[in-house]
């Protein structure tokens, strides 16, 4: 009869953990700086404007990411899929502006934001383990499983209004991604899944409205992707994307008590 002793359960956690106990710990960089101003009684008695400004920047040495081709120690599977660092900063920078309005029965907003990713030449080192050896570079580049997606510019704006002595509230958002060249130029080319009918870039609308009658009841209606738009949404990976829902309609009812 064998016997599972609490020594096998530490063996089979290193054994677990032994392909990524190399690698190094993410450090970032972060710097950011903004100005808001708030503005009242603009054009009339009651209402507030309100400008917001930032910019930031971002840098992050060793990021880790998955790859499907390290060397391993393992004679029998000289190739297998682990976390690795990128010998190369990753550095991120955007910049925001917002600029809201609320006149109480009607107000709306706008917000932009631009921001660009560098990834540097993407290597790393595929030998994650110490003494071992293999036929790929010491320090390959490129086709890393997982990545930082390269960065678009993203606007969205707002219209609502509210009526019945402001116990409906009915709301019209917009979001415009933009499209990047950058982020269809992946390789190798025959094997990503972004392509020119991935719909990176799109405009969505939604509609919400929301029905107050007494304070402690809420009754919401929610209509998302009206036009039914075809788009996908980027996972952070050179072959990963997910089809985002077409047209949705959804109802919710809140009670406090």
């Amino acid at each position: 009869m064998t016997h599972w002793t609490p020594r096998d359960d530490l063996r089979h956690i290193k054994n677990q953990t032994k392909w990524t106990r190399d690698l190094k710990s993410e450090t970032s960089t972060n710097i950011e700086v903004g100005l808001k101003f708030n503005f009242n009684q603009v054009f009339t008695q009651d209402d507030s404007l309100t400008f917001a400004l930032s910019h930031y920047r971002t840098k992050i040495d060793d990021y880790m990411v998955m790859h499907l081709g390290v060397i391993t120690n393992d004679v029998a599977a000289s190739t297998t899929q682990a976390f690795v660092n990128r010998t190369d900063p990753v550095k991120i920078k955007g910049s925001e502006l917002a600029i809201n309005y609320d006149a109480g029965f009607i107000y709306g907003g706008v917000a932009g934001s631009v921001v660009d990713v560098d990834e540097g030449d993407q290597c790393y080192n595929p030998h994650i383990l110490p003494n071992t050896q293999g036929t790929i570079p010491q320090a390959p580049c490129g086709r890393t499983f997982n990545s930082p997606f390269p960065g678009q510019d993203k606007l969205t704006a707002y219209l609502g209004t509210r009526l019945l002595n402001r116990t409906l509230d009915a709301r019209v958002t917009m979001r415009r991604l933009s499209d990047r060249d950058s982020i269809l130029d992946i390789k190798p080319k025959e094997e990503r899944l972004l392509d020119e009918n991935s719909g990176i870039g799109y405009t969505r609308w939604d509609l919400t409205l929301k029905y107050t009658p007494v304070e402690s009841l809420a009754i919401s209606l929610y209509g998302l992707n009206l036009t039914d738009q075809q788009y996908s949404s980027a996972l952070g990976a050179y072959r990963s994307v997910i089809q985002a829902p077409g047209r949705s309609v959804a109802v919710g009812v809140q009670y406090q008590f």
